[in-house]
């Protein structure tokens, strides 16, 4: 790590923090900041790092085979709603589904509290956290598997919103 440091014309810190300002507007040192420098100020720069110019390389997805939960409570939604950088997955529940390890994750942390009353105490306890979703995991799949599944579910939902 290098630093290179700018003083006034006299070879010593700039009296005020004005002028040190000044010096940077003056000059379109937009790479430098004004910081406090023995007994006055200077204007400093610090190359910390270096710019990577390679471009950076896609991570490879992969694939999972799930079968969410049926609902234990009518309060729940229907269908698993799951979302990863704009990426929205409308999964039913008790039957396989084939989405990215990514929405997988999501499912592991998406959860809710978990509370109930305590008759001994009379009171409710906060006993955890549980599971919005829960899933078996049925193990990986590859994405060709993953693109089908997912051309026939939207073929299907396509289907389901036809009037008859």
């Amino acid at each position: 790590m290098s630093t290179k440091i700018i003083f006034n014309k006299d070879g010593k810190p700039f009296k005020e923090k004005m002028d040190a300002f000044k010096h940077l507007t003056d000059n379109k040192l937009v790479e430098y900041c004004v910081q406090k420098h023995g007994g006055g100020w200077a204007l400093i720069l610090t190359e910390s790092f270096e710019v990577d110019t390679k471009p950076v390389k896609k991570a490879k997805m992969t694939y999972s085979k799930v079968i969410f939960s049926p609902r234990t409570d009518p309060n729940q939604p229907e269908q698993v709603q799951l979302s990863v950088n704009d990426l929205m997955l409308v999964c039913n529940r008790g039957v396989e589904v084939i989405i990215p390890d990514s929405h997988v994750e999501a499912a592991d942390h998406a959860t809710q509290k978990s509370m109930f009353f305590d008759d001994r105490l009379q009171e409710v306890v906060n006993q955890g956290e549980l599971l919005k979703y829960p899933y078996s995991h049925l193990g990986k799949v590859s994405e060709s598997e993953y693109r089908a599944a997912l051309k026939q579910g939207n073929a299907q939902r396509d289907n389901d919103l036809i009037p008859a």
